[in-house]
Parts: C-alpha cells; structure tokens; sequence
C-alpha cells in the first residue's frame, strides 16, 4: 500500500470526492484511499485486479463514454505519466450522471493518484444557467432568484452583458417567504402553502421540480396580478441543498385573455350577455340552486319599427329595452340577450313575489328612456319560478309561454 505519510495530505486529497485511489505504475494494481460507504462495497467485491474494474467500468459508464475511458486508464500511457503530470476528463454514466476523473502522479513516482468527483449537479447548475440567461434575455422571466436553503440566504439572479451575475439579499429566505404569504389572493394561499412550504423543499428528493399558479396583490392596490412560479431543488458544488425559484408575471397575458372571453360572451349590439354564455351558465354555475326565477322578455312590434322607421330605429328599440332590463341585473341577477327582440333574466335564489316587482322595476325604467322619444318601445313579459329539481331549460320554456300569454292580453287591450 502507498505510504501517505501526513493525514493532512490524505484529508485534502480527498475533499469533494467520492472516490480517491492509488494505482501501482507497475502492474496497474488498484488501493483505495478513500471512498464513499455505497463505493467501498462495489469497489471490495471486484478486489484490486485492474481488469476486472474496467470490467466493472464497462457495465456502468455510458457507451458513448467508454471508449474515452478507456484511453485514458491505457497502461502506457498511466507508466509514463511523468511525476506532477495530470490526465482528467468527464464522464456520463449510464444512470445519467457525471463524474470527473483525475489521474495524477503527484505523491510518487511509482503511483498514481485517481481522483473522481460527482460533477451532476454542477451539470444541472450550468443547463440552469444557460436557460435563466437565454430565457432572461427573451423576456420570459420576471424575476429570478437563488437560495440556499440550508444557509437560508437568498440572491437575486440577473443578467449583465449576457451573463447570469446572483446579487446577494439582506433579507433571509424564510422571512421573504412569511411577507409572500400576506401579498396573496386568500382563494390561492392554501394550495400555495401545500406546494411551496420551506419545510417541504428541505426534505423533498434532489431534482424536485414544483410549479404554482396564484395570485398576489400589489402594494398600495387592491388589484392583483397573476404568476406562475416554478421551484427547482437541486445540490450546489458543495453538496448544499439550493433551489432556484424563476417567477413569470402573467398578468397581461391573463388580463388579455380575459377580455377576449369578456367580449366573447356580451351580445355586439345590448352588451348584455348572449345566448352562448347562458348556456355555458347552465352547465356550469346555475347548478344546485336552493330557487330560481325566469324572467322573459319580448319587444313588441319590432319588425313594424324595422319596416316603418328603418333598422337603425329598430337597433335603438333594441337597446333601451336592453337598458331598462340592465336596471335589474346584480350578482344574482343575470340578462341575456335571448335572440333578435327577446331576453331572459335570471334570477337565483330569489322569493317567488319578488318576480311580479322585478317586471314592473323593468317597465318602469322603460316608461322613462321612452320619454321625449319620436316612437314608444314596449315590452311583453313572462315569469316562471321554482325550488325543486330546478331546470333552468324548462323553467325559459314555461316563462316563454307565460310572456304569450301576455302578449295575447296586450293585443286583445287594443
């Protein structure tokens, strides 16, 4: 066996290193110096026969890997590897992981030393960086930042001249955490919590990755904006547990697409909702109701107003019976815009008496946008109610036929 002589030359040899070996110059026998617990145990059953460990090597390097492994254990060039003379190189494992090899003849001229370092996390670290940089550059990243969950510091990451620079906080990570958590929207702080809690990413596996939408307000506003955050843990140089948190602001995204269902669902001409969103309203939201009233609504005489006065009088009769009817609406009141000259109001969890108030609420309102107008726009209206098995189709379908009824009446009155 080599003759180290000083334990401090074994200790810094061995910093950061999974494996340290001495190699005899002369038959290529190999000695462990040092080795971690999982290694010692592969490394005692081959024994120190070099052949069997390029063997062994065989079975666990990548193929793409061997053949460079291969020439660098090549015994002609281990024997004349002159003293202070280093070979090194990285390489991928079958298991997807890296490590770096060095062989160096630096204690004795008649051994080698062999070096080898788990270089997988600095691999991730530098495919980390190379996304923050050309994904920071394009815009896509709000903010980045970097912590050290075992030292609870946290760094900003920036880019300067197309290099990814971490600018170190005041502030430990654990304390930015606690402010985060007041700034969010209360509907999402649950499922943001079960996803990100500190204690949760200080015992999660290496190579964790947790992605969260949610929303949080900003300061001095009530508004707020929207984020997606991912969280990658991973394991620094150092065998430190860090994770990098990149924040995207979608905001503007969101708000953009929101407008565009907005406009989706509102009738061009009344601005009240069309007929696509009260189906979608059916399907969705008008389930499970404790009552429901039908309010429906149909202008009377419009294709006379149309063939007298023109269209556009008839689009303005449209829209102040739209208006009389938007007098109503509230959180549990919704209008829609049934079809040409008919609209439905719906009414959730309301008494059955209020009904009859809500259609002369309506026709008052009508009475007065009619005022000083050189034509009268009227208006037949139908009501239906119920509280069991409630069926928003059937219960437009019997509001439909009550506002004929009425219809009939009006007509009969002339």
């Amino acid at each position: 066996m080599i003759d180290l002589k000083s334990q401090n030359l074994i200790k810094n040899i061995c910093i950061g290193c999974d494996v340290v070996a001495a190699i005899d110059k002369n038959d290529l026998s190999l000695s462990i110096i040092h080795a971690k617990e999982d290694i010692i145990s592969i490394l005692n059953t081959y024994g120190n026969n070099p052949q069997i460990h390029l063997a062994m090597s065989e079975e666990i390097i990548d193929d793409d890997d061997f053949l460079k492994f291969k020439e660098m254990i090549d015994p002609k060039a281990l024997r004349s590897l002159k003293d202070g003379a280093k070979i090194e190189g990285v390489i991928k494992l079958k298991n997807g992981s890296y490590k770096k090899i060095i062989i160096s003849s630096f204690v004795d001229e008649d051994y080698l030393i062999v070096k080898i370092i788990d270089t997988t996390s600095s691999k991730k670290d530098l495919a980390l960086k190379n996304t923050i940089l050309s994904d920071s550059i394009n815009g896509t990243y709000t903010l980045a930042v970097f912590i050290n969950l075992e030292t609870d510091l946290i760094a900003k990451i920036v880019v300067e001249n197309e290099e990814v620079i971490v600018k170190n906080y005041d502030v430990p990570w654990s304390k930015v955490y606690e402010e985060t958590l007041k700034r969010i929207h209360p509907d999402d702080l649950a499922n943001f919590i079960a996803k990100t809690h500190p204690a949760y990413f200080t015992s999660c596996p290496i190579g964790t990755n947790v992605k969260v939408s949610y929303r949080i307000i900003n300061r001095g506003y009530s508004d707020y904006r929207y984020f997606n955050t991912q969280f990658f843990v991973h394991e620094n140089g150092s065998h430190q547990r860090t994770m990098v948190v990149l924040l995207i602001d979608n905001t503007k995204t969101i708000m953009e697409k929101k407008e565009l269902i907005k406009i989706s669902e509102r009738d061009n001409l009344t601005y009240l909702y069309n007929r696509s969103k009260l189906d979608n309203m059916i399907e969705t939201e008008y389930v499970n109701l404790r009552c429901c009233g039908i309010l429906f609504f149909d202008i009377n005489n419009l294709k006379e107003i149309n063939d007298c006065l023109g269209h556009n009088e008839g689009d303005e009769c449209i829209i102040r019976a739209a208006e009389a009817i938007r007098s109503i609406t509230n959180r549990s009141i919704h209008a829609y815009r049934y079809g040409g000259d008919e609209f439905i109001v719906v009414a959730v969890n309301i008494n059955q008496n209020d009904l009859d108030h809500l259609i002369s609420l309506v026709l008052h309102r009508l009475k007065y946008l009619n005022s000083n107008k050189p034509f009268e726009c009227k208006m037949a209206a139908g009501k239906s109610w119920s509280d069991s098995d409630i069926d928003i189709k059937y219960l437009i379908t019997l509001a439909d036929f009550d506002m004929y009824k009425q219809k009939k009446e009006m007509k009969k009155a002339l």
